[in-house]
């Protein structure tokens, strides 16, 4: 009689462990597909950027701007772990 109760165990934890993985392909799926909605905004707007962009001067203070703002982003020398 107490035969069927390990077994209703084993059953129940390949079928978290299958909801686990299920889980975890659609969450990869959405981050997926959330990207490829940020990338795809991303190139609209750098195309109307560059129809309605008239010279070089606004684009390069712009990319200056931005690597800029990269630059103190980026983790300096001193802050990383050392050997």
């Amino acid at each position: 009689m107490k035969d069927w109760l390990p077994e209703i165990g084993s059953g129940l934890q390949m079928l978290g462990g299958g909801i686990a993985v299920a889980f975890i392909i659609v969450l990869a799926a959405g981050i997926l597909a959330m990207t490829l909605v940020y990338l795809g905004s991303a190139l609209l707007v750098l195309d109307r950027f560059a129809r309605v962009s008239r010279g070089w001067f606004g684009p390069v203070v712009s990319g200056l701007v931005v690597s800029i703002f990269l630059a103190t982003l980026a983790p300096s020398d001193c802050c990383l772990a050392r050997n």
